[in-house]
């Protein structure tokens, strides 16, 4: 764990000080800030502020403290096989390669730091990664829907629904269930069902609606339909009676003695009159028969 590091193309024959520059030469990051604290703050985008390492590879650890009249910060790399932790870090005296460690508490004391958390990147450069192993006796996770179903599953089973350890961070199922319900990603999803169901309700409040007031537009309708069939039969009785007059005249005109003469010009006209009115109440009868088969609803 001691690369050749260099500052400005130079290379140094002194580490001390210069910590963040040894983990990104260690990981093969590029620069990932001024200082610790700044990388941890602003630089790194996979943070952990707990204690629940990464079993059996190499990760970042951070430290907030003050160096110099400034707030630096630390960092270090670390593998913790489940049992034991070693730590490397850049030495607190004058050499070109690192100190070692077996605690957390001896680098906060030699270091005047304290621990804050570890990482999965160094400046936004991923150093390690979670992988999905395939399950005993089936087959590997092989597309993004495949995916999606089993993180959904896994957010919404009921504790201890898991069986055995996360083969990733080493922890039983009540962990990793835990981690999750805590996760950004689950509130995301759930806030995201909520605006979906919202968004419906919306929609089906707004048919409904639509509904009432088609409803109500085809009461008014038949309302219409029906004021318009009492003045059609309104209308029939006219015309009924309006044929009985001209049927009359005809009868009358039919049965006038031969040689009587011409009718006179008021009989000419009541005939016409009544002729005229037939017709005119036959077209009105036909046009409105035509209205309410158009508005009339079933």
């Amino acid at each position: 764990m001691d690369p050749v590091i260099y500052q400005g193309n130079v290379m140094l024959t002194s580490w001390l000080g210069y910590c963040l520059a040894f983990a990104q030469t260690a990981f093969g990051a590029g620069w990932a800030g001024p200082d610790a604290w700044t990388s941890w703050s602003t630089k790194t985008t996979v943070r952990h502020a707990d204690r629940n390492w990464p079993l059996n590879v190499y990760f970042p650890i951070w430290f907030d403290g003050w160096w110099a009249g400034k707030r630096y910060g630390h960092v270090a790399i670390a593998y913790w096989n489940g049992s034991a932790l070693k730590i490397w870090s850049s030495p607190i005296s004058n050499k070109p390669y690192a100190d070692t460690w077996t605690s957390i508490a001896q680098v906060e004391k030699n270091y005047g730091m304290t621990y804050v958390g570890w990482s999965e990147d160094v400046g936004g450069t991923r150093v390690i990664e979670a992988i999905i192993e395939p399950p005993k006796g089936g087959d590997m996770v092989t597309n993004e829907d495949q995916l999606n179903r089993l993180y959904d599953g896994v957010l919404r089973r009921p504790r201890g629904a898991g069986e055995g350890n996360d083969v990733y961070l080493g922890k039983d199922s009540g962990f990793v269930f835990d981690d999750l319900y805590k996760s950004g990603e689950r509130a995301k999803r759930l806030a995201q069902e909520a605006n979906e169901r919202a968004q419906l309700g919306s929609q089906i409040n707004t048919l409904n609606n639509q509904v009432a007031q088609l409803t109500t537009d085809k009461k008014n309708l038949n309302a219409i339909a029906d004021s318009t069939a009492n003045e059609r039969d309104e209308l029939r009785t006219q015309l009924a009676q309006a044929q009985t007059d001209l049927n009359a005249a005809k009868e009358e005109l039919k049965n006038r003695p031969t040689g009587g003469g011409d009718l006179d010009q008021a009989t000419k006209d009541t005939i016409n009159q009544t002729g005229q009115d037939v017709s005119w109440l036959k077209g009105l009868f036909t046009a409105i028969i035509d209205v309410i088969g158009k508005w009339r609803t079933k």
